[in-house]
């Protein structure tokens, strides 16, 4: 070996590695790779080091030679990925804001929870300047927990020792507790009774403890949970707010690699054995400190996914078949550096993470940070000459709740929408002459979409035919007609409303045809010489029934003789058990088909009013037109017409589907009735506190208003 030993070269850098000092176990570790005797996790561990210093080209080549070594350990792939990823320019982050709270130490601080009206938080800051202990792994001063009072929205108290039972001489870190404050969990070394317990290499390993509040602040005696071991370590607890759930990070057996996160049930018989949440959230290298939060997201770190070097920090759901879902969280809250405890506080708008990235003040610092709300915004212009377009409509429609929301370009072509974090979204643009756009918007967490600024460009459209086809006789839109325009040969079928759309050429001239079963062939003629400046024209296509068939023609009422349009009216066919279904045209008729000497039964439908039937038995002639009239009635006075109730996703004040039908139901009784007055409320449960439910319940109402208003409701 002739002057160098790689085993000291290697314990050298592996020591300056976990005490955080990289640029020196860099130094060591390339020494140790550039030797015969490098192993596979020399190369992995260097790259790593690698990617805490952002010199990922050379990181990249260690996970090469990482990954032809050991080609079926998954880290590679991910930690080559990873390095590629962020070689290209990481984009300026505007999903959170972050800031290092103002009482770190220079020792280590991390791990915060809101506790009463502040935070517990584990620290290594010194406690006691007569006695200064150290522990022997790496010369450090040993953790203890600690509280610190918000004294108002910006400023904090002075830290101070959590009291009770807890400290020791030891280390005591990453705490929990129930909702009520009543059960306290938190991370020791295995010492317990004045004992300081070995594993059989000597090691001293970590346990999870509790204990259960007395009375004032009395604790009882401290406990181990059954799974804890002098074999392996057990810490890091976090509990689920109903206190039946305790998910933690250990290396006991059976895991995936180096440390798993598990998680154990609070059974009538005690806390079960514990549970693996699986491969794809554990790795074969280390997973840790879990947080779950109320919503059932569990925030993690862990190295061995592949993220921008260091411990990330990563969010899991739940799945039908199992953990999984991961997600990795943006900048600014991962960094190249070590970046872990993740966890929200009560306004889900805010919270705290703990991280060994430059800005603290020292090793590991307590951050907080907030979720900005993500926000599409921008202006649209012509394609042509980037001038900008006004009286564009941008529609963004919630994919989840189906809500959609509408603004209109200003005359600088600008538009903005707040968008709600975890959605998916379409926004489509349209404005009168030019081609349309619809893309879709992503706000879920690892791809927070926040567009600043954002330019779209409009092409203009040839000019646009916007055509109707209805019933010569009764008026009603008619759908599923078959239009041709020629020259050309182009076919279209009108949709909802009877509307079809053709894009036409100045100076020629147009013949439309339209088909449709029961009907005679419509046609019109027509020239685009004089075309319009609007970019459009507009034509009607009116057809005649064939009175080959027997045709019932209606029209709904109310008891003044005044028509009632979007009346829903169903015909029966008694005998073939078929029903059919048209909406009233705006002057209350409608029309149907019938086959001679069948009994039948209509009913007629409309929100507001008493739903009208009648029977009747179709005459024995073919060719014959029957005239038919339905009276509805308003509700008599003291009934009450009803509305489902409108439920919301938990803590959100989008509109569901659901919700929307019913508002559309209350806008069709408000238009028919325009002397009622409603009054909307809106309500929330009692998760989450006074003051944040108030401004849901505000939000949840103007929702509903806002909903009514975009109807057309004044």
């Amino acid at each position: 070996k002739k002057g160098f030993d790689v085993n000291a070269m290697r314990g050298l850098a592996e020591s300056y590695r976990q005490i955080g000092d990289f640029e020196n176990a860099g130094k060591w570790y390339g020494y140790v790779v550039n030797t015969h005797y490098a192993k596979a996790e020399d190369l992995l561990n260097y790259g790593q080091v690698l990617m805490r210093e952002q010199h990922y080209e050379l990181a990249r080549d260690q996970f090469s030679r990482f990954s032809k070594l050991n080609p079926k350990d998954a880290r590679g792939p991910r930690l080559l990925e990873a390095c590629r990823r962020y070689q290209r320019a990481i984009p300026k982050a505007i999903r959170y804001t972050i800031a290092p709270l103002p009482f770190n130490s220079k020792q280590a601080d991390f791990a915060a929870i809101p506790y009463h009206d502040g935070l517990l938080f584990s620290s290594a800051r010194i406690k006691n300047r007569i006695v200064d202990r150290k522990n022997d792994r790496d010369g450090g001063k040993f953790l203890d927990l600690w509280y610190v009072t918000r004294t108002d929205s910006v400023n904090w108290g002075s830290p101070k020792l959590l009291k009770g039972k807890f400290n020791t001489r030891f280390h005591e870190a990453t705490a929990v507790y129930d909702k009520l404050h009543s059960t306290f969990f938190f991370t020791r070394n295995n010492f317990d009774k004045g004992k300081i317990r070995n594993d059989k290499e000597g090691m001293v390993n970590l346990k999870i403890f509790y204990a259960k509040l007395k009375e004032g602040e009395e604790w009882d005696e401290l406990r181990e949970l059954p799974f804890d071991s002098d074999d392996y370590s057990v810490g890091h607890p976090s509990l689920t707010s109903d206190g039946k759930m305790l998910f933690f990070a250990s290396n006991m057996p059976g895991g995936y690699g180096g440390t798993d996160i598990w998680y154990s049930l609070n059974s009538d018989s005690g806390w079960t054995n514990p549970v693996n949440l699986g491969p794809l959230v554990n790795t074969v290298g280390n997973e840790l400190f879990p947080q779950i939060q109320a919503d059932g997201n569990l925030f993690f770190s862990s190295d061995g996914h592949g993220g921008q070097g260091g411990l990330d920090i990563y969010l899991s759901r739940a799945t039908p078949r199992g953990w999984g879902d991961i997600r990795h969280l943006p900048a600014p809250i991962n960094s190249p550096q070590d970046d872990f405890s993740y966890v929200l506080a009560a306004d889900g708008a805010s919270g705290y993470f703990s991280s060994d990235r430059p800005g603290g003040a020292g090793g590991d610092d307590l951050w907080s940070f907030r979720i900005l709300s993500p926000t599409f915004q921008g202006r649209i212009v012509r394609s042509s000459n980037n001038a900008p377009l006004a009286d564009a409509f941008v529609t963004l429609t919630d994919l989840k709740s189906g809500a959609q929301e509408r603004a209109i370009t200003t005359a600088e072509g600008r538009f903005g929408f707040v968008l709600q974090p975890d959605r998916r979204y379409t926004a489509r643009i349209v404005r009168d002459g030019f081609a349309s756009q619809t893309f879709p918007l992503n706000t879920r967490e690892g791809n927070a979409h926040r567009r600043q600024d954002e330019t779209i460009a409009l092409g203009q459209r040839p000019l646009v035919l916007d055509g109707l086809v209805r019933d010569a006789r009764s008026g009603n839109a008619l759908r599923g007609a078959e239009v041709s325009m020629l020259p050309g040969g182009k076919k279209v079928s009108s949709v909802g409303g009877g509307t079809f759309e053709f894009d036409l050429e100045p100076g020629r001239t147009y013949t439309l045809v339209a088909e449709r079963l029961g009907y005679q062939a419509a046609q019109i003629t027509f020239s685009t010489e004089l075309s319009p400046k609007a970019n459009r024209m507009r034509t009607i296509l009116e057809m005649h029934p064939k009175i080959a068939q027997m045709q019932l023609i209606g029209k709904v009422l109310n008891r003044n003789n005044q028509p009632i349009p979007e009346t829903e009216i169903f015909l029966i066919d008694l005998e073939a058990k078929d029903e059919s279904k048209v909406c009233a045209g705006s002057d209350g008729q409608f029309s149907f088909y019938l086959k001679p000497n069948r009994e039948y039964q209509l009913v007629a439908r409309h929100f507001g009013y008493r739903a009208g039937q009648q029977k009747f038995t179709s005459p024995g002639k073919q060719k014959q037109m029957l005239p038919l009239t339905v009276f509805l009635d308003l509700p008599g006075v003291g009934k009450a017409t009803a509305l489902k109730n409108i439920y919301y996703d938990s803590g959100a004040s989008f509109l569901r589907e659901e919700a929307a039908e019913e508002l559309q139901k209350l806008y069709q009784f408000l238009v028919g009735h325009p002397s009622v007055r409603v009054e909307i409320a809106s309500h929330t449960d009692s998760r989450g506190s006074a003051a944040a439910n108030l401004q849901l319940s505000k939000r949840r109402a103007l929702a509903v208003a806002n909903y009514l208003t975009f109807l057309g409701l004044a």
